[in-house]
């Protein structure tokens, strides 16, 4: 009997080792795995404001990060000494805003039930404006001004993952699939050059959208205006979303991501008139509200489109 119950654990155990990895497989390219912690971390080395790190990594799936134990402190402190020597810290995810002094995490955990080892003289609340925790060079916390900005780390508990987008194979419910469920297609309403959203797409296990048909335009042209309407208020330029081509290999030879050229793709119509290389500095591509392709500047922060191939499971 004792060795039937053996036989069931190691079953279960290998059933749940093989749910994980199947999990990470449609997870973030960009989060590391530390088995030590069971948890994923992303090191952002861009300076953002608490506010705006805590938005970030909850964008991503994830949460700011903050330490359980001291294990995990250092391991965190490691990070910043390679990811960001010459930074003076990275942002927490703890704070006292809803009770100056009163420190939580975001998880709403007091900071006496998590590891802390504060500065000495922290925290002090320097003009009453420090509700925010930072660590620093030498792994311990300070209290800083939460518009200060800092680098931070994003973390997610392993435990918690799950396909949330089952039909995109994909933790992110923002893709939404075609009629045919062959692909799914997520639009960036958020501004970004040619290159920082071609990592971005790479970064969701997906690509920068690559037209193959007419039909695939088509159906990119029927959700423009639904995402223009409600995602894009605001916006100067609406009408045109960053895919994946450009010509910045040789000048006038368009290509997609995959190398191939427009027409070995499958889909050639451009808007009259283009391209023109306008300013002798437009070598990527873009999708205009009418399907048709447009060059622009790569440096030119505009939103675009990811994409992902969905394969049947035989």
């Amino acid at each position: 009997m004792l060795y039937f119950l053996l036989f069931l654990v190691v079953v279960a155990a290998g059933k749940s080792i093989e749910t994980s990895k199947q999990v990470f497989k449609f997870y973030r390219n960009d989060y590391d795995f530390t088995p030590e912690f069971d948890c994923l971390y992303k090191f952002h080395t861009l300076d953002r404001t608490w506010a705006d790190a805590r938005a970030q990594c909850q964008a991503e799936g994830a949460e700011l990060a903050a330490p359980d134990t001291a294990n995990e402190a250092e391991y965190l402190h490691s990070l910043l000494s390679k990811r960001a020597p010459d930074v003076s810290g990275i942002f927490l995810g703890i704070h006292s805003q809803f009770a100056k002094g009163y420190f939580v995490s975001l998880r709403g955990v007091p900071l006496e039930n998590i590891y802390h080892e504060w500065q000495h003289g922290e925290p002090n609340n320097y003009d009453n404006l420090e509700a925010c925790v930072a660590m620093t060079r030498d792994g311990k916390l300070n209290d800083v001004k939460c518009d200060k900005e800092y680098p931070y780390i994003c973390k997610k508990l392993a435990s918690t993952l799950k396909i949330e987008n089952d039909k995109c194979k994909t933790y992110d419910i923002a893709y939404e699939p075609t009629e045919k469920g062959d692909r799914c297609y997520k639009f960036h309403t958020e501004p970004k050059t040619w290159k920082e959203a071609y990592m971005i797409c790479k970064s969701e296990g997906s690509y920068l959208a690559v037209m193959n048909s007419e039909e695939e335009s088509n159906h990119l042209v029927k959700k423009f205006d639904k995402v223009s309407r409600n995602d894009l208020y605001g916006l100067t330029d609406k009408h045109r979303f960053i895919i994946g081509f450009h010509d910045m290999l040789h000048e006038g030879e368009y290509r997609t991501i995959f190398g191939q050229s427009l027409k070995d793709a499958g889909f050639v119509n451009w808007c009259q008139g283009q391209p023109d290389n306008y300013n002798g500095k437009q070598n990527c591509g873009a999708i205009l509200h009418d399907g048709t392709l447009d060059d622009i500047e790569c440096d030119t922060p505009y939103t675009f489109v990811c994409e992902r191939e969905i394969k049947k499971e035989s």
